[in-house]
């Protein structure tokens, strides 16, 4: 796993400045690519706000780095009863997705199904394998390797075809 995790992290780091906006440099090697199948995407120039919002998001990304250096290396204390906390399972558990998932998606199709369980189409289906198993059992009766029963089945074949095209 550590070689996998070291290539996207290098890969994140440097894959971010394929494309930079204006502020930091204007570079755009791929979105020329997509201009004739996307609409062009129209900016509106209100003041710095391309500027205020990237510090932002350093501001914050640079504060959790701070944090976590805190918690897990200053004062390793707090991390190990972070790790007994209700907030901490919270997390563990994926933020409670599995359960919601569970109760909007995966009970109302198991309840549909259940409903449906026994409904017109599965009595054909089965209908119809009840149907080929018994043709099957009567035409292998007919298999029984005996030259005379194969040729008495063909004549009887023709017989039965000219006699729909004599009638027909």
């Amino acid at each position: 796993m550590t070689v996998p995790l070291i290539i996207l992290a290098v890969l994140s780091v440097f894959g971010g400045f394929i494309e930079l906006p204006r502020s930091l440099g204007n570079i755009h090697l791929f979105s020329n690519l997509v201009d004739n199948t996307l609409p062009a995407t129209v900016v509106r120039e209100s003041g710095h706000s391309e500027i205020l919002f990237q510090s932002l998001s350093a501001i914050i990304a640079l504060t959790g780095i701070f944090a976590s250096y805190l918690i897990y290396f200053k004062r390793p204390a707090l991390s190990e009863s972070f790790n007994h906390s209700k907030l901490n399972k919270f997390f563990e558990k994926g933020w409670g997705f599995d359960r919601v998932y569970d109760i909007l998606f995966v009970k109302p199709v198991v309840w549909l199904s259940d409903i449906d369980k026994d409904d017109i189409f599965d009595w054909l289906n089965i209908g119809i394998s009840k149907l080929v198993l018994l043709t099957n059992g009567l035409l292998s009766f007919l298999q029984n390797g005996k030259l005379r029963w194969y040729l008495m089945s063909f004549t009887i074949g023709i017989v039965l075809i000219l006699t729909y095209l004599i009638f027909k």
